[in-house]
């Protein structure tokens, strides 16, 4: 599940890589990076509070599922800005040679909102020892992420 998800995280760099310059991927991993800096920060607090609960109710689906929807809300609503004013937001923090990074993150937005929204809470599969679910999902996502790269390309 590891090499899958890293995989799935890197293959957009390794194919940028091998078909444009290290100019194209630099621009790709700064639009990426600074997608996940404020959801960093959420999902750190948003963890720790998750498990603690996870361990002390008895609906754990229930929790999982609305825990989910959550972090895929939050994140939307932080990605917004990013959607509709992306390339401005980019050129206004990083200057004018930033804007393809921006135009970037406009595409990225969506697959950043519901990355984050299943990383946040994924590992408790693992703690319930329900690793096929987790397996099952890095392999949809490694395809999903192939799918995207074979249609944009």
């Amino acid at each position: 599940m590891v090499l899958l998800n890293s995989i799935s995280l890197d293959i957009l760099i390794y194919t940028l890589n091998i078909n444009y310059s290290p100019e194209m991927v630099g621009y790709y991993v700064n639009s990426r990076r600074m997608m996940y800096y404020p959801l960093t920060l959420l999902s750190v607090s948003f963890t720790t509070v998750f498990y603690k609960k996870m361990v002390d109710t008895d609906k754990k689906i229930k929790l999982y599922l609305s825990s989910y929807f959550i972090n895929l809300a939050m994140a939307f609503f932080i990605l917004i800005p990013i959607v509709f004013f992306g390339k401005e937001i980019y050129v206004f923090i990083l200057g004018k040679n930033w804007a393809l990074s921006g135009t970037m993150a406009i595409i990225l937005a969506p697959f950043v909102a519901f990355n984050y929204a299943t990383q946040t809470i994924s590992d408790v599969f693992a703690a319930t020892k329900r690793n096929e679910i987790l397996l099952i999902w890095q392999i949809f996502y490694l395809f999903l992420a192939l799918a995207v790269i074979l249609f944009f390309k």
